[in-house]
């Protein structure tokens, strides 16, 4: 299994990214794509994963260097899909089920997120001007 033998010569924190990517494009894969996915439908779901995971990394890999912490929210899902060689409109389109699947997912699991969600949901109805529900938590920004 070449993935382990690669795994094992990172640092702690990359493994733990980079096992999180590959566990969470499985689960994606399984609940968002068919029973039997075509590569191409793979190929355009990496980047959406790839551009959750780099956004909240502390520092973007070094083929990320030219996307500045302003402008991460704009480049970054572009630059992800140019990296994959996907079509970037596609990728576009199936970035909200990626996010809403993994927002589902995470904030069941992340006790972080569930607060953020919880306190979310207080201020809309505390917010008389707000809508009455709130959708998750913005996994991009």
């Amino acid at each position: 299994d070449n993935f382990n033998t690669f795994l094992h010569q990172l640092d702690f924190y990359k493994q733990v990214v980079l096992r999180l990517g590959w566990s969470a494009f499985l689960v994606l894969r399984v609940k968002l794509l068919s029973a039997f996915p075509d590569v191409v439908s793979c190929v355009e779901l990496l980047p959406c994963i790839f551009a959750i995971l780099a956004s909240h990394a502390p520092r973007l890999p070094d083929c990320l260097t030219h996307i500045t912490r302003e402008n991460r929210g704009k480049f970054l899902l572009k630059s992800m899909a140019d990296t994959c060689k996907a079509d970037y409109g596609r990728v576009q389109a199936r970035m909200p089920s990626v996010e809403a699947l993994l927002t589902q997912v995470f904030t069941s699991a992340v006790p972080e997120w569930r607060t953020a969600v919880a306190e979310a949901k207080a201020k809309a109805l505390s917010d008389a001007s707000g809508p009455a529900a709130v959708g998750g938590v913005d996994l991009v920004a």
